[in-house]
């Protein structure tokens, strides 16, 4: 699929094209938005700084829906890391494995002591 810029789909709704094969449901959505804009402004007219407040609100809104859509994404792969690894600590409980445990939760490497910190010199 290709990943369409703003711009792009902006051009392709106000020449009232189908709507692309995208991905993102947040770009879907502006792109209806967009087209539902133009269609409303050819119909029945709409001023210039009324189609500026009303392009602003769609882009808010796009910028709304694009960070839900990355936060539930992130989320999701969140979820799977920290099944695979608490999958794993159950099959075989130890050190390695709670580790691998924390960082999927966290998202971070265990620091390692430096040596000398544990007594061992």
């Amino acid at each position: 699929m290709t990943d369409y810029t703003l711009d792009v789909l902006e051009d392709m709704a106000i020449r009232q094209e189908p709507i692309p094969e995208m991905k993102s449901q947040a770009k879907i959505l502006l792109y209806e938005s967009f087209r539902n804009l133009y269609w409303y402004a050819r119909q029945y007219g709409l001023s210039q700084e009324q189609g500026k407040q009303e392009k602003q609100r769609i882009l808010d809104g796009y910028r709304m829906n694009k960070f839900l859509e990355e936060l539930n994404e992130s989320t999701s792969a969140m979820w799977q890391r920290i099944e695979l690894a608490s999958t794993a600590y159950r099959k075989a409980p130890g050190v390695e494995t709670a580790d691998a445990l924390l960082e999927a939760i966290y998202n971070v490497k265990r620091k390692l002591p430096e040596k000398g910190a544990c007594g061992d010199g």
